[in-house]
């Protein structure tokens, strides 16, 4: 392989959850928002770029997304197809491309979101990953609270602790064997960024940004391949998952007024492909 041809290249396609506020009535303990999806990208197309005689997309998979981040309890999946495919299937090139993989994130909430990013080679397209969360409500007094429970429950909404989760089908997707990596995003940040350069482990402040991983040794974030070694095509799915922790406390603070936001990009300036010969 020649190292000599690799290339760096600017690409970027992010897939975002904006959480967009409505109030109704009065101030809730527990703030209100209604949610949506996006997918940008950095080229004249928005989701491909040509390198070397090949074209690596990055784009937001639309089918597997799902957001439920409104309230405590709640869950959001972001499902993104990662591939690298030569232009010419009669080119006797092999193509390797390296880049890293950067969250970057704005938590105004009092609760530390906890995040978790799944890899697989094929997409689940017989399995659904949409937790299907049910809104709970409380009345006391002159407040009502809201919060996430599990759809699969004969919940009366009495448990304010109570949180949704995923059914067995999306659990045999979402499996430590398919997990590359996991961590925390901050309270009150804005313009948090979980990257390369990110220290794995426990941090100073009590938040964990990189859990340490028993499938992963390093920083996952670093390093990430694709290559076109079989059929000229390598494909590679990536889930972020977002989890909303709901402890219960109604107290905790209102929110309204505030967004999260949460995306999953290719580092812009550490992308390359290398080129070489495939061997008979």
């Amino acid at each position: 392989m020649d190292n000599n041809r690799g290339q760096t290249i600017f690409l970027s396609v992010i897939g975002i959850a904006t959480l967009l506020v409505a109030i109704i009535g009065a101030t809730f303990a527990y703030f209100t928002t209604q949610v949506t999806g996006k997918g940008e990208g950095g080229n004249v197309d928005g989701t491909t770029a040509k390198i070397s005689g090949t074209t690596l997309t990055f784009d937001k998979d639309t089918t597997q997304t799902y957001d439920y981040l409104q309230y405590p309890g709640g869950l959001a999946v972001f499902g993104t197809k990662a591939q690298l495919k030569k232009d010419d299937t009669s080119d006797t090139n092999d193509y390797v491309a390296t880049f890293n993989l950067k969250i970057e994130y704005d938590n105004p909430t009092n609760t530390k979101l906890h995040y978790t990013l799944y890899m697989l080679e094929n997409s689940p397209t017989d399995v659904t990953l949409d937790p299907k969360c049910k809104l709970m409500t409380k009345t006391a007094g002159k407040q009502t609270y809201l919060w996430y429970g599990d759809d699969a429950e004969e919940d009366d909404g009495t448990d304010e602790s109570s949180e949704c989760l995923f059914d067995s089908t999306a659990l045999s997707v979402f499996s430590k064997l398919n997990t590359i990596a996991s961590g925390e995003l901050k309270t009150k940040t804005t313009g948090g960024t979980i990257d390369k350069d990110t220290t794995v482990g426990a941090g100073d402040d009590g938040v964990t940004l990189i859990e340490s991983s028993e499938t992963v040794q390093g920083n996952p974030f670093a390093g990430r391949t694709l290559d076109t070694q079989v059929g000229g095509t390598s494909t590679k799915y990536y889930y972020l998952v977002i989890d909303y922790p709901n402890d219960g406390d109604q107290t905790e603070g209102d929110a309204t007024g505030e967004q999260i936001r949460v995306s999953l990009t290719l580092d812009k300036d550490n992308i390359k492909v290398d080129k070489g010969t495939v061997t008979p």
